[in-house]
């Protein structure tokens, strides 16, 4: 993980693709290997409801097309897997192991953590996360029912700690800007990259829109 200061200034912001699990394995596959080819830097492997085996399995092929071009894969949650496949970093969640206990078992694996306040933010640094992502910032399908954090509060996030924060949530070419104003070190998106007609042209507009 580049570590970045707290206006994530110096390094091109960072682009992690996040998976969905509804989508069939060989279109997520196919469109996995379009965002690497078309400017993400990360991949983040999300399956809550697989089990050990297939989530080994999925991530296995995605590192398997990530890693030839330079780009790094994390596990959501499963360190074991995570460790298995040779992936570069885990994404905890709220029902994750501590940072801390997941610092002792992961290696070298980077650690990023999903908060959704500034307290968390601070408290996941405090705990020697390599990045927080923080969210969901604008209005998205996959949390209909919960109010967005916000700009103003991702902005707030991100003075609070000193590593990455990567803003993700509702999060598309036109709400690129706000958020890497705010300080962003990045985006992590599903939708805007997944749902669309043409993957490689949404991952190459996503990362034309950061520059």
């Amino acid at each position: 993980m580049r570590h970045l200061d707290h206006q994530g200034v110096g390094t091109a912001p960072l682009l992690h693709l996040v998976t969905d699990p509804r989508l069939p394995r060989a279109q997520l596959l196919a469109v996995i290997r379009a965002a690497a080819e078309n400017g993400a830097d990360w991949i983040q492997v999300r399956d809550h409801r697989a089990s050990a085996r297939e989530l080994f399995d999925l991530a296995q092929a995605v590192v398997t097309i990530c890693r030839p071009r330079g780009v790094r894969v994390a596990v959501n949650d499963r360190i074991d897997v995570a460790l298995a496949v040779g992936a570069d970093g885990v994404q905890l969640g709220g029902r994750s192991l501590p940072v801390g206990v997941a610092r002792e078992l992961a290696g070298d694996l980077s650690i990023g953590v999903s908060v959704h306040s500034v307290e968390s933010a601070v408290r996941a640094e405090a705990e020697v996360a390599d990045w927080i992502t923080f969210g969901h910032v604008f209005p998205t399908s996959s949390h209909p029912d919960t109010t967005p954090r916000g700009v103003t509060a991702l902005a707030q996030a991100v003075q609070a700690v000193h590593i990455p924060v990567i803003a993700i949530g509702g999060i598309g070419t036109r709400q690129v800007g706000p958020v890497i104003q705010a300080g962003a070190a990045g985006i992590a998106v599903m939708s805007a990259i997944l749902d669309a007609p043409d993957p490689a042209w949404a991952t190459a507009k996503l990362r034309q829109a950061m520059q």
